[in-house]
């Protein structure tokens, strides 16, 4: 049988066990495709060196693991001295290389259990005098413990003060937060409004601007009313000096004249109060412009202001959100060092019941290492 696995052996000797299987799944693969698209004898061929290869592969697994159960029980019986790394191994070299890192421990772990057993020896007279000193410290525990639960009880209280300190805080800062932010509201809305005040400013002093203008003009027009009646008076008193050559057929047209000269005397007393008051509104243009001017100025340093200081509160308000995350850490936190304090409560309680035990443990550890002294004589 062995000589008909030697090409199996040689096979596994390249290729290793993590090769050879690869290379039956591959075979494995490539005769299935062929069988199912091509059935021949190729494919039979190759179906059985597949078969022949895991038959001869198994058959050396079989060999190298009943080689290793008898090395095992030999082992056991100390029946042989051949050291296991010796043997050659095929497909069970990994698992040699783990058995022999055991059976080392092995070696190394009976030769510290002598060492241990003279320890032991020795160990078990310091074992009496720590037993004792076991229930001395028990004994100091057991009152510290007792002082500790005062003090956790303290602390206990002094939490809980901090618990609702923290609640009374986070509720400050949900009111402040929502006032913030109804001021906020209030101060956009009067950002608003400032912004339509100066833009209404702008017109009305572009309005005031076309009065000025317009008022220009009319002192203009003014101006031409009143050339208009010197001319008018002055032909009015050539027309007069005419009608009092002509004698009495000029009578008639020299009273024409007169009245003329009198309307021409009135138009120009018009033209000239009406330029005086137009140089009084001009006047009050102007100042009313500068006024506006001043307006218009003080809105958008008032939108100004009033956008810096919307800022301002949005940031108090960014600050009052992030003081109210961190009260409510604090309430988590103070929450989690409330159920810490009772589990530290609870354990100075298992300390005081253990100190007892404790001591009945230090009485029989005495107990034990006088046993074990005796025992390694």
């Amino acid at each position: 049988m062995k000589w008909l696995t030697y090409p199996a052996f040689l096979l596994l000797h390249t290729l290793g066990i993590i090769g050879m299987l690869r290379t039956l799944l591959g075979l494995s693969i490539v005769g299935g495709i062929l069988t199912l698209v091509a059935p021949s004898r190729l494919a039979e061929m190759l179906w059985a060196v597949l078969a022949y290869l895991a038959i001869a592969s198994l058959w050396l697994l079989l060999q190298e693991i009943g080689q290793l159960q008898r090395y095992c029980e030999e082992t056991v019986l100390q029946s042989t001295n051949e050291p296991f790394s010796a043997i050659q191994w095929l497909l069970l070299q990994p698992v040699s290389r783990g058995f022999q890192q055991w059976l080392n421990r092995e070696q190394r772990q009976q030769q510290l259990l002598q060492q241990r057993l003279d320890e032991i020896s020795h160990s078990s007279h310091e074992l009496e005098q720590s037993a004792a000193l076991v229930t001395r410290n028990a004994e100091g525990q057991s009152d510290s413990a007792t002082v500790a639960a005062a003090a956790v009880e303290e602390l206990n209280v002094s939490i809980m003060q901090v618990a609702s300190l923290a609640a009374d805080s986070r509720q400050t800062s949900v009111v402040a937060s929502e006032q913030l932010a109804d001021g906020i509201e209030q101060l956009t809305n009067l950002v608003r409004q400032v912004s339509e005040m100066a833009q209404q400013a702008i017109t009305t002093d572009e309005l005031i601007r076309q009065l000025s203008s317009n008022s220009h003009i009319i002192n203009e027009m003014s101006g031409t009313i009143r050339s208009i009646a010197d001319q008018t008076n002055l032909l009015a008193l050539n027309a007069a000096i005419e009608a009092a050559r002509a004698g009495e057929s000029g009578r008639g047209f020299a009273v024409v004249a007169d009245e003329v000269r009198r309307l021409a005397m009135h138009s120009q007393e018009s033209a000239t109060e009406i330029s005086r008051n137009i140089e009084l509104v001009q006047q009050h243009i102007k100042e009313a412009a500068v006024q506006v001017s001043d307006l218009t100025g003080l809105a958008h340093r008032s939108a100004e202001n009033s956008e810096r200081v919307r800022t301002l509160l949005n940031q108090v308000q960014q600050h009052t959100q992030q003081l109210t995350g961190q009260v409510d850490q604090v309430a988590v936190s103070t929450e989690q060092q409330g159920q810490a304090v009772a589990e530290i409560a609870e354990l100075a309680d298992r300390v005081r019941r253990g100190n007892a035990d404790n001591l009945q443990a230090a009485d029989q550890a005495r107990t034990i290492a006088h046993h074990l002294a005796h025992l390694t004589g």
